[in-house]
């Protein structure tokens, strides 16, 4: 993300920028001095630039309602605008919103998590007027599981402060019944009923409420500016009530469903994120020994014995405990058609899924960087069937945008080309759905080397996944037409994804160039497309479209996340269906 900090005072230029590192580590902030730089000129590219933190006072004749009056009418991407303002009264603020601001936020009042919830706000009011179809439940920067748990880390500093802040964990009830009774599809749209429910209710009570989900059956709601205990507990009381009032309709049937609630106020006796979810699982334990919709309110130090909580080993990331906990994001890198070969075969919307760990304080950390699928296949297996879910709910979703039918590009450990139960649990996941599938738009993508080692176990497992469910493969890393055609002669391939030095090498005039343009002569007379990886500048993309390449994939041409996420649709989901996933 890039942030732009216009703030005529030095020192309080620096505060925000401090603060915007606190709340987003990995964004590029620019600071812009308005006393020294002047006005910006009718070019300046203010596309460039996610977020705009604009101060009211600009330290000359103008202040920053006339600049936005003057350039948020030349940009088609404006970027979300969050004003500050020392003013005291309400004015300013509306003047603010009227001419263009996203959210307004008081100096006095601000801090990284009052700074990063007004900025979540505002992008969410900029993709609303970009026309992207949104719901309470869509990945975004506000419903991303990475940024709920930076909040979460920001929240413990703010209770430091005595700011009220707590999380709420909302588990349904009997999920596995109602899940093969219902199927995934039903009961994605009742998640998103409780989270809908959840969200506005205590929005309306002004305690600006940021969700994700973490499992099938469960939300996460983190909320803020309860006066007391006391209303908080009456929050969770009227949200028992409005559940039951209120049921999920499918079709024209409400759906009696119960809830558990664990909440639990974020104090210091709290002592990290671990902890804080020790204590809400406590608390939801609680409230599912009860009848119906019910709750349990947990005040550390104060009402319950702190939890016994295993903590992460210190220098190295706990791998486990992230499936564990469902602490897992994906991120969708955009595979782009550059040939007229690549229409035919509809895949267009294509993306890699490429699974991400969340840390407790919020970082993204590519799960390739920390984890070898080669140390632990049960863990490999259940990271890749996460993903290969992940592809599979997105397909089917009605939350997806009725003009994207995407397909998937997932690379699979060696544990899982030879798992003969794969196919078996895929199938019994196509059941769930409850129709007649197909999952052409599932494309798993294996190495040479995997398939020539384990030949035996390999084929037969590709051959039901492809001829029962439709799954599609690709063969990755490629060098040579020799390897590709000892490939093809054991699985049908759609797809060849060349390896990086291939890729490089097309752009280039030596023998490696050669021999990479005979594998895609090779594979252009196989009628199997191909895929360069890695595409870093233009031109590095002029070269591998002169040579014949069929999709593109790399961050010289991937859209924003936000984009891409707006095209395929749902938040991500579980590992699995079940706790006991090592069985």
């Amino acid at each position: 993300m890039k942030v732009l900090v216009i703030e005529p005072e030095a020192e309080f230029r620096k505060k925000v920028m401090g603060f915007l590192s606190q709340a987003f580590p990995h964004a590029e902030i620019h600071p812009y001095d308005p006393t020294t730089s002047g006005r910006p000129d009718a070019d300046f590219s203010w596309t460039g630039f996610d977020v705009l933190i604009l101060d009211y006072h600009l330290g000359g004749e103008e202040n920053g309602l006339d600049w936005l009056r003057a350039f948020k009418h030349e940009s088609n991407r404006f970027p979300a605008t969050v004003m500050l303002t020392s003013a005291e009264n309400e004015e300013v603020a509306v003047k603010a919103l009227r001419h263009g601001a996203h959210d307004f936020l008081r100096k006095r009042d601000l801090s990284p998590h009052k700074l990063a919830e007004a900025i979540a706000d505002a992008l969410n009011v900029r993709y609303r007027e970009s026309g992207v179809e949104t719901s309470l439940t869509l990945t975004s920067a506000r419903f991303s599981k990475s940024f709920f748990y930076g909040q979460l880390d920001l929240a413990f500093q703010e209770a430091e402060k005595n700011e009220t802040r707590a999380l709420i964990l909302i588990r349904l009830d009997g999920y596995d019944g109602l899940r093969r009774s219902l199927g995934l599809l039903v009961l994605e749209d009742i998640t998103r009923h409780l989270a809908n429910i959840g969200l506005e209710l205590f929005r309306f009570g002004r305690y600006r409420p940021r969700a994700t989900r973490f499992s099938d059956a469960s939300i996460g709601i983190l909320i803020g500016g309860y006066e007391n205990v006391k209303s908080l507990r009456a929050a969770l009381e009227k949200f028992c009530e409005r559940l039951k009032a209120s049921p999920p309709v499918v079709g024209e049937n409400e759906i009696p469903v119960s809830v558990s609630v664990g909440a639990v106020v974020i104090n210091s006796h709290s002592v990290d994120v671990y902890d804080l979810f020790g204590h809400a699982e406590t608390a939801i334990n609680k409230a599912a020994a009860k009848e119906g919709n019910a709750f349990e309110l947990v005040h550390p130090g104060v009402e319950v014995e702190a939890a016994d909580v295993e903590q992460p080993h210190v220098g190295e990331f706990d791998v486990q405990g992230a499936v564990e906990e469902n602490r897992i994001q994906a991120m969708f890198g955009a595979i782009s058609a550059v040939s007229d070969r690549s229409v035919a075969v509809k895949l267009n919307d294509f993306f890699e899924i490429d699974p991400h760990f969340v840390s407790a304080t919020g970082e993204l950390v590519p799960v390739k960087s920390v984890f070898d699928s080669n140390s632990d296949e049960i863990l490999a297996k259940a990271i890749d069937r996460w993903s290969i879910r992940e592809g599979i709910r997105r397909l089917f979703s009605d939350n997806r945008s009725p003009n994207h039918s995407p397909a998937f590009l997932v690379d699979i450990s060696e544990a899982s080309t030879r798992d003969d139960e794969l196919p078996i649990w895929l199938e019994e996941l196509v059941a769930e759905l409850g129709k007649e599938i197909r999952l052409g738009g599932i494309l798993l993508c294996i190495s040479p080397q995997v398939l020539m080692r384990n030949t035996k176990q390999v084929v037969p497992v590709c051959r039901v996944l492809s001829n029962r469910l439709g799954v599609r493969f690709a063969i990755k890393d490629l060098e040579d037409p020799a390897t590709c055609k000892l490939c093809l002669a054991k699985i049908r391939f759609d797809l060849i994804v060349l390896s990086n030095n291939c890729t490089r090498s097309l752009i280039g005039k030596d023998r490696a160039s050669m021999e990479s343009r005979r594998l895609l002569e090779f594979a252009f007379r196989k009628n199997l497309l191909t895929i360069a990886r890695g595409i870093g500048d233009a031109n590095a993309l002029h070269g591998v479209i002169s040579a014949g390449v069929d999709f593109v994939h790399g961050d010289f041409i991937a859209p924003e996340q936000e984009e891409v996420e707006a095209a395929i649709g749902i938040e991500t989901v579980s590992i699995d269906d079940t706790a006991d996933w090592r069985q």
